[in-house]
């Protein structure tokens, strides 16, 4: 899926991966059905979140999450540094991740990252 994605972004890409899979054999479609519930119960979060971002956050954000570009290319569809990318990218996660209240995880996710951008 997505190297970096946030929280959001892992839900709403997991409800359309739901949406596209089959049943499972042993669960009857329960997985299935609980991930599409899980991912209605989301999208007005999700967006309520991602319209508090600043525009160019979101931009970057959805360019990374949405449009799967790496981080130098996104760079060169914004005409700005890699370094501005990334820093955007690390503004729109945090806000992101305290929005929808994963307060928990945001050290461990913000640690994690860092080591995966080097």
């Amino acid at each position: 899926m997505f190297c970096g994605a946030t929280r959001a972004t892992r839900s709403v890409a997991a409800g359309a991966y739901a949406r596209a899979a089959g049943p499972d054999a042993n669960d009857g479609g329960l997985d299935r059905v609980e991930a599409r519930l899980d991912a209605l119960t989301q999208a007005p979060l999700i967006a309520a979140a991602l319209a508090g971002l600043a525009a160019m956050d979101r931009e970057t954000l959805l360019l990374f999450a949405v449009a799967d570009l790496d981080y130098e290319q996104i760079a060169i569809a914004m005409d700005v540094p890699v370094g501005t990318v990334r820093s955007r990218l690390h503004r729109a996660r945090r806000r992101i991740r305290v929005e929808l209240g994963d307060k928990e995880s945001l050290a461990l996710r913000d640690a994690q990252n860092e080591r995966s951008d080097r």
